[in-house]
């Protein structure tokens, strides 16, 4: 089911000099589940929002080393602002959903600045191997696009997809409800026992 969901094409690593690349700029020690706070000024967003940071393992060890470390966020790439047509293009899947790489400050100054919303970090329990293989699973979505479903598959879903099926001990994708909220995918994070600590980066 997990390969159903994220579309993952057999893949030879030999000599993929893309692949080594991405793996060298990500330099993936640890990974963090973060999930923003409600915020009613967006509609995507009412219900929250889940990304993951994959923490940076450079020499650099100060405090704020986080913030240059990758998010990994799930969205939509609407094509309309209309909001009827906004409304029915996100319930019913007519929107694009990507998975996209961004510095995390990017989205500190988006969610926690700009939006005030609070962003709660989760540090999840993966071996390094599990690391690796979630690094390799988010190179190989490249361009794929899912149809992006407002109360089904959505960021909270795809998040929980791809984090299973980088570490399959952890069983969360059946745990979910037919209606996914960004919200409701931590309690399933935390019942499986993925999530070792959690801490609270306050909005402005």
């Amino acid at each position: 089911i997990r390969q159903q969901v994220l579309k993952l094409p057999a893949v030879d690593e030999s000599g993929c000099a893309k692949l080594n690349q991405w793996r060298e700029r990500i330099s993936a020690q640890s990974v963090t589940l973060v999930f923003s706070s409600f915020y009613l000024g967006n509609p995507s967003s009412s219900f929250g929002h889940t990304l993951l940071r994959i923490n940076n393992s450079g020499k650099n060890q100060n405090i704020q080393r986080e913030l240059l470390s990758y998010g990994i966020n799930y969205g939509a790439t609407p094509w309309t602002q209309n909001p009827l047509l906004y409304t029915f293009n996100g319930l019913f899947g007519f929107f694009p959903g990507n998975f996209v790489a961004i510095p995390y400050y990017y989205k500190v100054r988006e969610y926690n600045d700009y939006e005030s919303r609070d962003l709660w970090e989760y540090e999840l329990d993966l071996t390094s191997e599990e690391i690796a293989r979630l690094v390799d699973l988010l190179w190989e979505q490249g361009e794929n696009h899912y149809d992006y479903y407002f109360l089904t598959e959505n960021c909270g879903y795809y998040m929980v997809a791809v984090l299973e099926a980088a570490a399959p001990r952890y069983e969360i994708l059946s745990g979910l409800r037919k209606w996914v909220i960004p919200s409701d995918t931590i309690v399933q994070f935390k019942k499986s026992g993925i999530i070792k600590s959690k801490k609270l980066r306050p909005s402005i």
